[in-house]
């Protein structure tokens, strides 16, 4: 189930970059359609390849060789110096953010 949420971020992911393009583009009814459309149709070709992948063994075997390739990949990538850095910088602003967060729930609800 997790491969299946790896290819929907991606695809949220790839809506996203619809928001940039919209803001060069004049916003026209023509347009506000045909991304709703798009979005429509990606959404269903996403429903799609999961249903397919799992009614097909051979493409279910493929998939897993993929997802498991890009874990492999994930690995090897996290143990370089560089990745390490910035992994642990990653995980101190999470931590500062978690603090804002407890300092203004604490904050309200003695309000």
């Amino acid at each position: 189930m997790k491969y299946y949420l790896a290819i929907l971020t991606m695809v949220l992911v790839f809506f996203t970059s619809y928001a940039d393009d919209k803001k060069d583009v004049q916003a026209s009814d023509e347009y506000e359609k045909l991304v709703e459309e798009q979005k429509t149709n990606e959404f269903k070709m996403l429903e799609l390849r999961v249903k397919l992948i799992k009614e097909d063994p051979e493409l279910e075997a493929l998939h897993r060789k993929i997802m498991a390739l890009h874990k492999e990949l994930a690995l090897k990538l996290d143990k370089k110096e560089e990745m390490k850095k910035l992994l642990e910088k990653k995980k101190r602003i999470e931590s500062e953010l978690e603090k804002i967060l407890r300092k203004r729930k604490t904050g309200n609800a003695s309000k």
